[in-house]
Order: structure tokens, then C-alpha cells, then sequence
């Protein structure tokens, strides 16, 4: 994609738009880096038709199927900011927020830590990625198609008559976005971590975590700690936190 000057870069968006749409880019994380270096402002979104290396956490690979999206924002991190680990847990809220005006809120559920499951299918996931003052939010939703991953997934188009149309969704997304991180910035984490709470998977759901190193471990969602890490209370009944991991819903 073809990038402005620093002193011109927010000209690239159409006037009275705060998201710009690309027809075939690699990454839209990677393309938002670059316009945070030259300057971007927090508020601005990028997507794109077709993502060509699209990634998600842990390094997989995001694919994008016709008709689903890819869209990437920033976040400019203020010195009065804190608890900045409740920025995952924002991103969630907004998806949640944004899906539930396409789908019936009661198919919708959040799994630690931000992605979005329709049905205990995986319907949508977040990726964080920190870059100098800014954090940088991708979003992969499946709008019309169900991505093949190696576990369920589902698009939302599974439950309503037609597919959500792109710029209507992330029309939505733009706004919830907003009203979360203002919710963050002058409410404090505590009410982002219960409103998580309310829209997750129940209390009790069996889970697996799949550790960096490869270890599985079993055990029951026991909620979050103060820094949103995830309370697995394991078979000997300990509590055990986790601050990474892949986190699988498991078949009680």
C-alpha cells in the first residue's frame, strides 16, 4: 500500500471517515506499524479485500476468506494510562459488543483472552501487538465463511439470513472500540475485568491450556486475577494462573 507523508498521513482516508479500506495488502498489523511510525493519531482503522500473510497469535497463520474481515487499528499510550494488559480485554468487549448487532447476543461468549466464539466455535480473534508509544489491535472476523483452524470455527453468517457486510461491521466495531477504551481510560480495569466476565464462557467451563513449552494443562475457569491473568482451578482444586497460553474449551 502506498503511504503518505508524516504531516499527510491522515489524508489518506476519505473525509469523515475514520476507516480506510485497501484492496490487497500482506498484513494490516504490519501496514499499521508503518503508519504509527509516520505518525498516524489514534481513532484511524485499515482494512483490507485480501490479506495475503495475515497471522494471529502465537505466530499462526490468519487466513481470510472472501467475504470475512481483516482490520487493524492503533492505540496511543498516554503516560496516564495503566494496566495496560486490560487492552486485550477492551478489544474483546468491542467485538462482543459489535457481533451482538448481527447475532443474537446469547450465541456469543468470550474466551480468554479476546476471542469471540459463536456457538463454543471461534468466530472472530484479536492480535496485540506493542510498537514504540502505540499498541497495535488486528482484528479477524468471520463474517461469511468459517476460517479452517484446528479447532471449531464459525462466521456469523452460520446464524443470520445474510452475512454482516464489511463496512457495517466494522462501522460498529469502530464504535464500541471507542466507547471501551474510554470506559479503560476513565473507569480502570476493574470494570472492564466484570464486564468480560459477564460475557465469557461460565465459570466452571472445563478448559485446556496449551503452554509455550507444550505442556497441557486441565483443569476449570476460575475467573481473572487483578491483572487479567486466567484462574484455572486444576483436579487437586489448586488455583494456578496464566498470563499466556492457548487457552481450548475442553468437553466436560
Amino acid at each position: 500500500m502506498a503511504f503518505a507523508e508524516k504531516n499527510d498521513i491522515t489524508a489518506l482516508w476519505a473525509e469523515n471517515s475514520r476507516i480506510r479500506t485497501v484492496k490487497e495488502t500482506e498484513s494490516t498489523n504490519n501496514d499499521m506499524r508503518l503508519l504509527a511510525d509516520q505518525g498516524l493519531p489514534e481513532g484511524f482503522w485499515l482494512k483490507a479485500d485480501t490479506q495475503t500473510k495475515g497471522r494471529g497469535r502465537q505466530g499462526r497463520q490468519w487466513q481470510l476468506p472472501e467475504g470475512n474481515l481483516a482490520i487493524s487499528t492503533l492505540v496511543r499510550l498516554k503516560k496516564t494510562d495503566s494496566n495496560l494488559s486490560g487492552l486485550a480485554f477492551v478489544a474483546a468487549l468491542a467485538l462482543y459488543q459489535a457481533a451482538s448487532l448481527f447475532v443474537k447476543p446469547e450465541l456469543l461468549s468470550l474466551k480468554w483472552p479476546n476471542d469471540l466464539m459463536l456457538k463454543g466455535a471461534k468466530c472472530a480473534g484479536i492480535l496485540l501487538e506493542g510498537h514504540e508509544d502505540a499498541m497495535i489491535f488486528g482484528f479477524g472476523v468471520n463474517l461469511k465463511q468459517a476460517a479452517k483452524l484446528d479447532r471449531p470455527t464459525a462466521a456469523l453468517a452460520d446464524f443470520t439470513d445474510k452475512a454482516p457486510e464489511k463496512t457495517a461491521f466494522s462501522e460498529a466495531l469502530a464504535a464500541s472500540f471507542s466507547d471501551w477504551l474510554d470506559i479503560w481510560r476513565k473507569q480502570g480495569i476493574e470494570i472492564i475485568h466484570d464486564n468480560w466476565l459477564k460475557k465469557a464462557h461460565n465459570i466452571h467451563t472445563p478448559l485446556t491450556i496449551h503452554k509455550e513449552n507444550g505442556e497441557l494443562v486441565c483443569g476449570y475457569f476460575a475467573g481473572l486475577d487483578s491483572s487479567g491473568a486466567l484462574k484455572l482451578r486444576l483436579h487437586t482444586n489448586q488455583i494456578c494462573l496464566f498470563h499466556s497460553g492457548d487457552v481450548l474449551l475442553a468437553r466436560s
